[in-house]
């Protein structure tokens, strides 16, 4: 039995299966409870999914989520999952990457075997350059204390957050071999004609009300 036992109840519910297919083809294709952690010594946990806030010398705190695959061990390199999550309005972010985890992500690619990462997000629009600097952070300390196969490393996310792969592919090629935005539209800088120039090496997979355009410039589903 899946560790998840829902998908959030989202009405979208050929997410799951279908977003495990996508991610599934594209990384297979690719060359192959609370608490604060310290300033420059951050734990490595084990099994399951936590939520924990990583600090920063002079900067705010990045409370995140994290899902740690069951047959982990620190000897074996695992795919890596940038998850970012909805809008939520006005509402304080805190605990919403968890339930993005719990809700869709989690149960949609646990097949995977990859460690999942899902920031809670600085006021929203993940594009600010508060979030890059928060996200990128939390990426360099996920990837300096796990067994990450650098050459399988994805950023999805769902609706608002899906606007965050078309930005992080396009600004930050080098650090993803694949972009999956979920029920979004891409940003004008990424329709233009040369955006395949522009977010290479990384791919993208795009899903618009229930219909999937992989590779690169193909768009569509209004």
């Amino acid at each position: 039995m899946s560790r998840y036992s829902t998908c959030g109840g989202v009405p979208f519910r050929w997410i799951c299966p279908l977003f495990t297919i996508m991610a599934l083809a594209l990384l297979s294709k690719l060359p192959i409870g609370a608490a604060a952690q310290g300033i420059g010594n951050p734990p490595v946990f084990g099994p399951g999914l936590h939520e924990h806030t990583l600090k920063r010398a002079g900067e705010p705190g990045i409370s995140y989520a994290i899902s740690i695959p069951p047959d982990y061990t620190p000897s074996t390199p695992v795919p890596l999952i940038l998850a970012l999550h909805y809008g939520i309005g006005n509402r304080d972010s805190t605990g919403v990457g968890a339930d993005l985890v719990k809700g869709i992500i989690g149960p949609a690619l646990e097949v995977l075997g990859a460690i999942i990462v899902a920031p809670d997000s600085v006021r929203g629009n993940w594009s600010t350059s508060e979030n890059e600097k928060a996200v990128n952070a939390l990426l360099d300390m996920v990837m300096a204390h796990y067994a990450i196969d650098k050459k399988r490393v994805a950023v999805t996310g769902y609706s608002m957050g899906g606007t965050g792969p078309w930005h992080w592919a396009e600004k930050f090629p080098e650090r993803f071999r694949a972009a999956i935005p979920i029920a979004s539209r891409p940003p004008p800088s990424a329709a233009a004609a040369d955006c395949c120039k522009n977010v290479s090496p990384a791919r993208i997979c795009l899903a618009v009300r229930g219909r999937y355009f992989c590779g690169h410039c193909h768009f569509g589903g209004g």
